[in-house]
């Protein structure tokens, strides 16, 4: 599966957008600033997520290969999916 058509499955998800960032900088041995534009909600479950993935030392690699998971459950499940993607990888983290 192309990073084009996960981008594409979740249809410009903020929630994968903000990985993506964060995936990038990693690999790269940046910080990241996510600016959530008066978001506070998704500002604060960003933090959360991003802590508890660093707490767990989740490398880029197995995020990676949880977000492709995600959009495998998504695609399967055809509509809305049950999960969203931050529900899904701090579950899945902890598995």
């Amino acid at each position: 599966m192309s990073d084009s058509y996960v981008i594409f499955l979740f249809e410009g998800s903020k929630q994968l957008k903000a990985l993506l960032q964060i995936l990038a900088a990693s690999v790269c041995k940046r910080g990241v600033v996510f600016f959530a534009f008066g978001d506070e909600e998704f500002a604060e479950e960003l933090h959360m997520l991003h802590s508890h993935l660093q707490d767990l030392k989740v490398t880029v690699g197995s995020l990676y290969r949880m977000v492709l998971e995600y959009a495998a459950m998504v695609r399967e499940e055809k509509g809305a999916p049950s999960l969203t993607l931050f529900s899904f990888l701090s579950a899945r983290s902890c598995s």
